[in-house]
């Protein structure tokens, strides 16, 4: 999305993801977001694909939780999120069986 808040991801092997920040945070018109990736690049675990500046998330009065959505969970075995709440950077948020 041009204001940051959300993106899709495509893996390798067809997984496809939407990562939205916050809650009804697109009404902050890219405030607060600063992509750090653009449509067609290609990354990798650890990669930092967007900033975003959660006091001002907060301050304007939205709900930072951040949702992972597997869109195509019909393409697979089983699709699983390894924990609910926070997770830190770098860890798995969900595991997708083939």
């Amino acid at each position: 999305m041009k204001t940051g808040h959300a993106f899709g991801l495509k893996t390798d092997s067809g997984v496809e993801a939407l990562v939205h920040i916050g809650i009804d945070t697109v009404q902050l018109g890219g405030e607060g977001f600063v992509s750090k990736v653009a449509k067609g690049d290609v990354v990798k675990k650890g990669d930092v694909l967007c900033q975003v500046d959660l006091a001002k998330v907060q301050a304007a009065g939205y709900d930072p939780t951040t949702v992972l959505v597997v869109t195509n969970t019909n393409a697979f075995a089983d699709v699983s999120a390894t924990a609910s709440g926070p997770i830190a950077a770098g860890a798995d948020a969900a595991v997708v069986t083939l």
